[in-house]
């Protein structure tokens, strides 16, 4: 379950692409630990803080807005230069599809913990991958984008090296992550991986010298705003989660 929702959520984003702009795709992202707090709760039955309601909400706020005001024009553009508009309706439901599933991928991960003998983040990672191997394999066969692959890797060979280059990134990568969920949990994952894109054009914004207006000052208080409330509630539980720890 947990690779089946971590691959139908990659292939609903990418699918949504066909119907409505980048920047749109990215501002419903940014909403992501929002789902996943709620399937935490319906399905894990997790407890949360309201700090923690309130910090998901700020950042989410925050980045959405911040993205908005920065890509707006761009994805007007993009919406009348690709000519989406009329199926607007199917990306916006693909990409509400594919925040659920991120919710769920949070939630199994969770549980994946809670089931006797906790697996270790490469174990995680490694069976995790083999799952979405069986299932993206017959589905890239049948759509015929696996014999195009293969074919566009045969036309041009500059383009291997490329490609294992770009996985073994991909491959470090996950191990952080998988760390991050093992050690900690997804929702702090979720919070990471949300707020290193914006942290990501928020310093290169700054480093080529361009100007924000006052609601995107706004927008970036409001992330570090709910970072700091995330931050002050993990400090004010960790304290009884070790003395529980210690009890038991």
């Amino acid at each position: 379950m947990t690779s089946s929702t971590y691959v139908f959520a990659m292939v609903c984003s990418n699918e949504a692409l066909q119907y409505v702009s980048y920047p749109t795709a990215v501002l419903a992202k940014s909403c992501k630990m929002i789902p996943t707090m709620i399937m935490g709760f319906l399905v894990e039955r997790r407890n949360y803080s309201i700090q923690q309601w309130i910090a998901a909400f700020l950042i989410s706020i925050g980045i959405a807005s911040f993205n908005l005001l920065r890509l707006q024009d761009k994805q007007d553009e993009s919406e009348e230069r690709n000519g989406v508009s009329d199926q607007h309706w199917k990306g916006m439901c693909l990409l509400c599809a594919s925040l659920c599933l991120d919710g769920f991928l949070g939630s199994f991960q969770g549980m994946l913990k809670s089931r006797g003998r906790s697996p270790t983040a490469n174990e995680t990672m490694f069976c995790v991958n083999c799952y979405a191997f069986t299932l993206m394999l017959p589905m890239s066969i049948a759509s015929g984008q696996f014999n195009e692959g293969i074919q566009l890797l045969k036309d041009d060979q500059s383009l291997v090296s490329i490609v294992l280059l770009q996985n073994a990134i991909v491959a470090v990568g996950q191990i952080f992550i998988f760390l991050t969920i093992t050690w900690y949990s997804s929702l702090v994952c979720t919070t990471i991986t949300t707020t290193r894109k914006f942290f990501t054009i928020l310093f290169s914004v700054l480093y080529f010298g361009h100007r924000f207006n006052i609601w995107q000052w706004v927008s970036v208080c409001m992330v570090f705003g709910g970072l700091y409330l995330s931050i002050v509630d993990r400090g004010e539980h960790e304290p009884a989660v070790e003395k529980q720890k210690k009890t038991d």
